[in-house]
């Protein structure tokens, strides 16, 4: 697929379709990502067996690159098991605001965790944040995020994604794509209900530097049929 310039200003995703045929035909065939979701959207309650998490602390490496920070995991140890699929974790990275809404709000940040199973199918975890604080107002022991940007020869930074779930996860589940070109589809959604804080003094500093101004995909039409909640 030919590799075309795109952004959240001038080739904003209003225009992400018109970029190119391969953008153009992913988002008119696939169901698309983000939705608006809540209780009343859903359709039905899920059946199958919950969310198994491995998770343990492992490094990764912190890029820049696709308009966000990526942590990509050094070892493949973290993995979810999926509908009895097991998923192993590639790709941390978030957006601010929040692509999702909950209850028709959007909030300050979203992770996104991008796992693949062994036979090339997709799930994404959503975690959405409500607040974000610098580091001196942790007082519970909550993970603080770091970007890497301490460091002049290494952005390796060592996190336990454990920390940042849920002790007792409700989540909704649905069929949609990724949130970025070519937002290709048939990926499989996690989206937990509960909001949580984060604490990290240097997104804060660096949103402040630069003017960040968000790489959120607004909220799209929903043709999903079928959502489920847990």
């Amino acid at each position: 697929m030919e590799e075309i310039f795109w952004d959240y200003s001038s080739n904003g995703p209003e225009k992400w379709p018109d970029l190119c045929p391969d953008y153009h035909n992913a988002c008119e065939k696939y169901l698309q990502s983000p939705i608006a979701l809540s209780k009343n959207r859903v359709t039905d309650r899920w059946k199958a067996d919950p969310l198994i998490f491995e998770y343990s602390p492992q490094q990764f490496l912190v890029q820049w690159y696709s308009h966000t920070f990526h942590y990509s995991p050094q070892d493949k140890n973290n993995r979810v098991k999926f509908m009895g699929e097991w998923y192993m974790l590639e790709d941390l990275h978030f957006h601010l605001p929040c692509e999702h809404t909950l209850n028709g709000k959007s909030y300050p940040i979203e992770f996104h965790l991008v796992h693949y199973s062994e036979s090339g199918h997709v799930l994404v975890i959503a975690l959405l944040f409500q607040h974000i604080y610098p580091n001196f107002k942790n007082t519970d022991g909550s993970p603080c995020l770091s970007l890497g940007l301490h460091s002049a020869t290494s952005k390796i930074i060592e996190l336990d994604l454990k920390k940042y779930l849920p002790q007792d996860p409700t989540y909704y589940l649905y069929n949609g794509s990724f949130t970025t070109p070519p937002c290709i589809g048939n990926v499989h959604w996690v989206v937990f209900s509960e909001l949580q804080d984060l604490y990290s003094s240097e997104l804060l500093l660096f949103v402040k530097e630069i003017g960040w101004k968000g790489n959120n995909r607004p909220v799209q039409k929903q043709f999903q049929k079928r959502i489920w909640y847990l």
